[in-house]
């Protein structure tokens, strides 16, 4: 018997990832929901386009009943503390708490990195609401956490929440002020790369734990397919992080493609996805190379 699978934000930049990984798997029946298409649906009667705003909406899909529910929607503003963005991430959740998350066995909740505040200790348990996140967006993913897990242990539902660190799509837009470092660096540099490559001594020495889309589409393949259920929590991104400077190295010498030699970056290690990679295995293995190729070869193909 096939799974029954929702991916719901099946049309963001994640989760077209994840959806392109488990459409391909013959033992998975896979649905998606999304606000609008934006890739192609290979079974259409199998794709839910509407709003989780609509609570209307939400009780027909209610009538459906799934394996697993992969929560991946969300709206990203920035760091910012507007109501809007507060309401905009949380409602919606909690229209999909009360009508169709009822009718699944196991709910895998993408959170965000942004629950954590600035003096958090990454720690993978369940977080008080005395500890606020910075950021609206993040207080509304927290508080979407706490609404599963107690939801969960009242119906008896499994649930997975991951907290992703820097998830690097090539489907993101680029919008300044929301989309992601290497969204903004490929944008600007494929634009203007004699103006890119003067940003690079201005550039601070941060480091980030870039974690390709395509592999945390290969966690959730090893989610759903683990032999026993349990619920948890899990920080996930790469145990690799690459600095600022060195991605804008990578962009510009994929960009000159003048024959010169591949540099292997050296990273710095972290330890805080640990316990996602031993449960799940080594999902996070792309590396700076490879993302940025990928990545700029998809935005040349899309542009053209």
């Amino acid at each position: 018997m096939k799974i029954k699978v929702l991916i719901i934000g099946s049309e963001g930049a994640t989760g077209r990832s994840i959806s392109e990984k488990l459409a391909n798997e013959k033992n998975i029946e896979l649905y998606r929901l999304g606000r609008k298409k934006s890739h192609k649906i290979q079974e259409e009667e199998n794709f839910f386009q509407g709003d989780l705003d609509d609570i209307e909406f939400c009780r027909r899909i209610s009538n459906h009943q799934f394996d697993y529910i992969i929560y991946v929607a969300g709206i990203w503003r920035g760091s910012n503390t507007d109501q809007i963005s507060l309401n905009e991430n949380l409602n919606p959740f909690k229209n999909f708490i009360s009508t169709i998350a009822k009718k699944s066995k196991h709910i895998v909740f993408f959170s965000s990195s942004a629950v954590y505040n600035k003096d958090s200790d990454y720690r993978e348990s369940k977080i008080t609401e005395n500890l606020l996140p910075s950021s609206t967006y993040g207080y509304a993913k927290l508080q979407s956490e706490n609404i599963l897990i107690d939801f969960c242990a009242n119906q008896a539902i499994n649930f997975t929440i991951l907290r992703p660190f820097h998830i690097v799509s090539p489907y993101e837009k680029y919008c300044r002020g929301r989309s992601h470092v290497v969204t903004d660096f490929v944008y600007e540099s494929m634009k203007d790369l004699n103006n890119f490559k003067k940003k690079l001594n201005i550039l601070p020495d941060v480091w980030i734990p870039f974690t390709c889309s395509k592999d945390v589409a290969k966690l959730i393949f090893s989610l759903i397919h683990r032999k026993s259920q349990s619920n948890g929590i899990y920080n996930v991104g790469s145990s690799e992080t690459y600095s600022l400077k060195q991605v804008h190295d990578c962009i510009n010498r994929n960009l000159a493609n003048d024959g010169s030699e591949t540099i292997n970056y050296k990273s710095k290690k972290v330890t805080i996805f640990d316990k996602s990679v031993d449960e799940f295995g080594r999902y996070s293995e792309t590396q700076i190379n490879n993302l940025v190729k990928d990545f700029i070869d998809y935005k040349s193909e899309e542009d053209c």
